[in-house]
């Protein structure tokens, strides 16, 4: 090897940076709002519920061109629409999760609220599942 080809000197290594922690995509009120607008979005499906369950049963049984058959089917879309409020809800949460997911952000609450909205979709999937067998449909 020549002189010239030889690696000589000191190569300082940069200081380590402070280790800085990443801010949280959303507050801890914002997630609460947001889990609270899914409740209320629930309380309106259990209320519309239970007329749905009187049309159901007044349409049970009777031809599909019947008034009371229709009525029993306007109201399972009626319920369907405010599952539908419950699921805009879910959908902005999977948005938080994925936005602290990307800036490594902390997602525990996020998470918490996930599966609190999931499990208030699966109640009301069971539901609209259930009503749809008693009509027939």
């Amino acid at each position: 090897m020549r002189d010239f080809e030889r690696v000589q000197g000191q190569f300082a290594t940069p200081p380590a940076e402070a280790s800085q922690s990443v801010a949280p995509v959303a507050t801890e009120a914002e997630i609460g709002q947001l889990v609270a607008k899914a409740e209320s979005a629930f309380s309106e499906f259990q209320a519309a519920q239970r007329g749905a369950r009187q049309a159901i049963d007044a349409g049970r049984g009777r031809a599909s061109d019947s008034l009371a058959y229709t009525d029993a089917l306007l109201e399972l879309a009626q319920l369907s629409s405010l599952r539908s409020n419950t699921a805009l809800v879910l959908g902005e949460i999977d948005l938080l999760a994925m936005q602290a997911s990307i800036q490594f952000a902390p997602e525990d609450e996020i998470k918490a609220a996930q599966g609190q909205v999931l499990e208030i979709i699966s109640k009301q999937d069971a539901t609209l599942s259930e009503l749809e067998r008693a009509l027939g449909s």
